[in-house]
């Protein structure tokens, strides 16, 4: 049951990325790290440092991001329950297919952390699209859509039973 939580941040995401970067959450019992950049030259072996500086030279490229009240970056997490099986590879596949379909021509640093229980994916996306500098901005009604997409990736990848995100808000 793959839950969705896809938010906006109006600090810097160097913070973040560091987070989701830590070796501590991202390595598995063999030592593999589980860290992937998407549309970056940045690599798994880059600081947090050069991870943002490559997000502030989008931003300046484009001229975005320099007030205090706009969103620079969106954190996307995706949890799953123990009872779904899922490792850190299929963590990552899901979370991955899911960055590249709702923000193609993002950037975006990746990892899947096992430190908890529950594996789950973390995601710290530009909010400026590098190809033409748009701003992602943020919907309800995109967010139940994408809720129901992270549902449909996990299934139709993993056979990963959907979380009825709709029942659970509707018991609250």
């Amino acid at each position: 049951m793959p839950i969705l939580i896809d938010k906006g941040y109006k600090s810097t995401p160097i913070s973040n990325i560091e987070y989701i970067t830590r070796p501590d959450k991202v390595t598995d019992d063999n030592g593999k790290k589980w860290v992937e950049t998407f549309n970056m030259s940045s690599t798994i072996n880059s600081s947090a440092k050069e991870m943002y500086d490559e997000f502030e030279l989008i931003n300046k490229l484009h001229n975005k991001n320099k007030g205090y009240n706009e969103n620079k970056y969106y954190h996307i997490i995706i949890n799953f329950r123990k009872n779904d099986n899922v490792t850190q590879e299929m963590a990552m596949n899901i979370g991955k297919k899911y960055i590249h379909l709702i923000y193609p021509g993002h950037q975006a640093i990746m990892g899947a952390h096992s430190d908890t229980d529950e594996i789950h994916f973390h995601a710290c996306v530009n909010s400026v699209c590098m190809e033409d500098g748009h701003k992602e901005t943020r919907w309800l009604k995109e967010l139940a859509k994408r809720k129901d997409l992270v549902n449909k990736i996990a299934f139709e990848m993993y056979n990963i039973q959907p979380f009825d995100w709709r029942k659970a808000r509707d018991e609250k």
